[in-house]
């Protein structure tokens, strides 16, 4: 009887894959607190005017990079997070100091 090894591909692999999300800030250490409560991590890894949050259980960080510049105009970039309880979760991002721009359950 013959044995093969098992390979496991993606239907169409890519060149890679999305390991985190980088966000500009002009607060750093501002943004650590309100990120590091919202994704219940108060360790990133900080190197100059970089932060990163390392999520092991998604697979997808978030990094903060701190810049001179002010935002210009409407920001393209949000996050989904899941959650487990929107409404309850929802309030506690607006106390950390979020703001509700629009409230969509899916």
């Amino acid at each position: 009887m013959r044995t093969r090894e098992r390979s496991f591909y993606l239907i169409n692999p890519g060149i890679g894959h999305i390991s985190g999300v980088v966000m500009d800030v002009a607060d750093l250490d501002r943004s650590i607190q309100f990120w590091g409560a919202v994704l219940g991590s108060s360790d990133p890894k900080r190197f100059g005017q970089y932060a990163f949050f390392p999520d092991v259980s998604s697979g997808v960080g978030l990094g903060l990079q701190q810049v001179p510049e002010t935002k210009a105009g409407k920001g393209r970039t949000h996050l989904d997070i899941k959650v487990s309880d929107l409404e309850s979760s929802a309030a506690a991002v607006i106390t950390l100091g979020g703001s509700q721009v629009e409230f969509v359950k899916e």
